[in-house]
């Protein structure tokens, strides 16, 4: 069974045409005691909220929309963090060296088509630092001698921190 939280909408007026919308939730999956954070975005004409000119996983541009609103700010560090952690498809010692590689959220250099292209960029990394087959994790397939990067996603539990901050959003979006 799964119970979602939705924290109320965070709007404010930009200097410009756009104003902002950021959901975020937690939803637990009490069959697995998981907590899984998701988040989305919006961005429309001031004049007309019918007519998003972004929206879904739009964090880049909600950031540069409002890039003096610290509380925007860290929910979009959070968010490019913890998004979707139920869904990584590295162990914890692939995704580190990802992200020690790459960044948070990863900065890929694309050389062809985006994500497959960034699949194969992932894939071709950890093949050069013997991390492409992680001996430290059970693999999930038959065949491999440890877990073979994104043959499943993996579960990342979100720190209680996190959870605790996240919580209180809506405390500091009425302020």
């Amino acid at each position: 069974m799964n119970r979602t939280i939705l924290l109320p909408t965070f709007e404010a007026p930009v200097d410009g045409p756009s104003r902002g919308e950021i959901e975020v939730s937690l939803t637990t999956d009490e069959s697995r005691g998981h907590l899984r954070l998701s988040l989305q975005g919006s961005l429309w004409t001031l004049r007309r909220k019918r007519d998003p000119w972004c929206g879904g996983q739009c964090h880049d541009e909600i950031a540069e929309a409002y890039p003096d609103v610290p509380l925007v700010i860290r929910i979009v560090e959070v968010w490019n963090r913890w998004h979707l952690n139920d869904m990584r498809a590295g162990s914890p010692r692939q995704e580190a060296a990802l992200n020690k590689k790459f960044g948070i959220p990863r900065r890929y250099e694309y050389r062809g088509s985006g994500r497959a292209d960034a699949y194969t960029q992932t894939c071709e990394y950890l093949r050069s630092i013997g991390l492409y087959e992680d001996d430290r994790h059970p693999p999930v397939v038959e065949g491999p001698s440890g877990y073979r990067y994104g043959t499943a996603w993996l579960y990342e539990p979100l720190p209680q921190a996190i959870v605790d901050e996240v919580v209180a959003w809506p405390n500091e979006v009425r302020r």
